[in-house]
């Protein structure tokens, strides 16, 4: 529990970095896919970026959060992002009664699970990026193993992002999703650097990636956050032994 703790107050301390971050570029529109409740999006609309986009492509989840969204003047569809324009399977867990799941995907675990599946449409991050004249882009990918697939169909468009927070996985968690080592190799193809990760969890992390050339103008935001990481391991550490003495008495 102990380690939990801590490893959610990394993501924390990421998702503080990425904000940070969002403020020290150019950066002039913001794409969240996979939103969920769309907090990222609701977040960076207060600094003023002139455009933000939120998809979610579980129709459960989109219906609770839709009417809240909308009065936030925030862009809220219930799309997926793949490289498939036109309709496409989500796979909704039946681990519970309420369908409104984070962990929806256009993928099918690795391990047995009944699903619920509903077909949505689907829009490539090109496409999205084209039709609404986009640049100087910021991205958010929470997509459940499909990360590789988002960023792939952006095409030529990629050149527009530069920079992007993703999930991305060690372990195989849904069959045929892209691993953490592909999304790195095709980062690096497309000339984004990885600067910072959290420990969110075993085999899933969360990564910011920035576009090369615009490292020289963010190195004190990265020092700044490693301070803070090293921090609190070491706040951890601290509560850990005191744990541990209690334990033993």
């Amino acid at each position: 529990k102990h380690e939990e703790i801590w490893r959610k107050k990394t993501t924390g301390l990421l998702r503080n970095l990425f904000i940070n971050l969002n403020r020290g570029l150019e950066v002039n529109s913001f794409i969240e896919i996979g939103a969920h409740e769309a907090s990222i999006s609701i977040e960076l609309k207060k600094l003023e970026i002139g455009n933000v986009y939120a998809f979610e492509a579980n129709p459960f989840v989109y219906k609770k959060y839709a009417s809240n969204l909308k009065e936030l003047n925030i862009s809220y569809e219930n799309i997926a992002i793949s490289e498939i324009n036109g309709q496409v399977k989500i796979s909704i867990p039946r681990f519970s009664e309420d369908l409104a799941r984070p962990d929806s995907s256009l993928l099918k675990r690795s391990a047995e699970a009944s699903y619920e599946e509903i077909e949505i449409e689907s829009k490539t991050l090109g496409k999205v990026i084209i039709d609404n004249s986009l640049k100087g882009i910021s991205l958010w990918i929470d997509t459940e193993g499909l990360t590789l697939n988002v960023l792939q169909s952006a095409g030529k468009e990629i050149d527009k992002v530069n920079l992007m927070l993703v999930e991305v996985e060690d372990i195989n968690y849904w069959k045929n999703q892209g691993s953490a080592v592909d999304v790195f190799k095709y980062c690096y193809e497309n000339n984004f650097v990885a600067v910072a990760r959290d420990m969110d969890g075993r085999g899933q992390y969360n990564v910011i990636f920035v576009r090369d050339y615009e490292i020289a103008k963010i190195g004190g935001l990265i020092s700044d956050y490693y301070k803070d990481l090293s921090k609190l391991k070491s706040e951890s550490d601290t509560t850990k032994v005191s744990l541990n003495r209690f334990t033993l008495k």
